[in-house]
């Protein structure tokens, strides 16, 4: 019989994870559309990223990043990226990020991009950093994906949460954004041809 989500957390919490649970909790991944299998299982991965059997999970919970639901969508980007910093997925979600048909997908890809920034190669980091920096100062974007891409340099720049300006419905970008850190941003990337 199937074990739910409640009897593999327990099995988790008692170290008795097994091939036969590891199953069933692939099941709930692919199945839950509430996406509860995918923040429990990032959860765990988080808590042990090193845990051989976990790791098993990790393209199962990728493979989300291309579901039809946007709801699922946007916890696996957020799940895969910012949370378990999956730098092998980063290519993928900073085209998210530009093109995702959902903008909630489109924000979160954007707001979840600075986990996995310095751990990429130079020219993905660089691509990483233009499109960041570009989502703030170009006016193609929205005010809500510039708050987003703004929170990923925030983060990216390791700013304490406490000194960031608070989030707003309808954001003043332009009082919001610190230039002076945008350029530090810039440099720290070596984004030499940005204005």
């Amino acid at each position: 019989m199937m074990k739910n989500l409640d009897n593999i957390w327990q099995e988790y919490l008692n170290n008795t994870l097994n091939k036969q649970v590891l199953k069933d909790f692939i099941w709930h991944i692919e199945n839950d559309d509430s996406s509860e299998a995918v923040i429990m299982a990032t959860n765990m991965l988080v808590e042990e990223p090193n845990n051989k059997i976990l790791k098993d999970l990790i393209p199962y919970l990728a493979k989300q990043l291309d579901h039809e639901d946007e709801y699922v969508r946007e916890v696996a980007v957020t799940c895969v990226v910012a949370r378990i910093k999956l730098a092998e997925y980063a290519e993928k979600v900073l085209k998210m990020a530009q093109s995702d048909p959902c903008d909630n997908v489109r924000g979160l890809a954007a707001a979840s991009l600075w986990g996995v920034i310095d751990k990429v190669d130079f020219v993905l980091r660089k691509q990483i950093a233009i499109y960041l920096y570009d989502s703030i100062t170009s006016i193609i974007y929205e005010d809500w994906h510039k708050q987003c891409a703004y929170g990923s340099i925030l983060k990216a720049m390791e700013v304490p949460i406490n000194m960031w300006p608070a989030k707003k419905l309808n954001p003043d970008i332009s009082k919001m954004v610190d230039k002076n850190l945008l350029e530090k941003f810039r440099k720290k990337y070596n984004i030499e041809d940005a204005a």
